[in-house]
C-alpha cells in the first residue's frame, strides 16, 4: 500500500457528533427562548407605557373638557342675567318718554306764567286808564260845575 495515505481516524463518531449537533440546537434553542422572552417583555413594556400615556392623555382631555363646561356655565350664567337689547331700548323709550312730557309741563308753566304777567300788565294798564279816565272826567266836571 505504498502511495496510499492512510485515514487517521478523527475519533468522530455518529454518536459523537449527534451529541454536538444537539448540544448546538439546544445551545441555539436556549438563545432563541431568551430572544423572545426579552422581545416578549419589551412588548409589554411597550403596552404598559402605552397605556399609560393614554391614561394621561385621557385625563388632561377631562380636566380640559372640565374647564371648558365650567366657562360654558359662565357664559349661559352672564348671558341669563345681562339685559337684552330690547329691554334697554324699551327703557330707554320710556325715559324719552317721561322727559318730552317733563319738557311739556315746563312749556306750558312757562307760558302760563307770561300769560299771569301779561293778564297782569293788562290789568294794572286798564286800571291806570280807568284813573285816568275818571281824572278827565272829573276835571271836565269840575271845569264845568264852575
Amino acid at each position: 500500500m505504498a502511495g496510499e495515505t492512510e485515514e487517521k481516524p478523527s475519533g468522530l463518531t455518529v454518536d459523537t457528533l449527534k451529541i454536538l449537533l444537539d448540544a448546538r440546537l439546544a445551545e441555539a434553542d436556549r438563545r432563541y427562548e431568551q430572544r423572545f422572552n426579552s422581545q416578549q417583555q419589551a412588548v409589554e413594556a411597550a403596552f404598559y407605557a402605552a397605556k399609560e400615556a393614554t391614561t394621561k392623555a385621557e385625563n388632561a382631555s377631562e380636566r380640559r373638557f372640565e374647564s371648558i363646561n365650567e366657562f360654558r356655565a359662565q357664559l349661559a350664567d352672564q348671558a341669563a342675567t345681562l339685559v337684552t337689547r330690547n329691554e334697554v331700548n324699551a327703557r330707554f323709550d320710556a325715559i324719552g318718554e317721561k322727559v318730552s312730557d317733563l319738557a311739556d309741563r315746563v312749556n306750558r308753566s312757562g307760558g302760563r306764567a307770561a300769560g299771569v304777567t301779561d293778564a297782569r300788565g293788562l290789568t294794572i294798564a286798564a286800571i291806570g286808564l280807568l284813573i285816568g279816565l275818571s281824572a278827565v272826567a272829573v276835571s271836565i266836571v269840575v271845569a264845568i260845575s264852575r
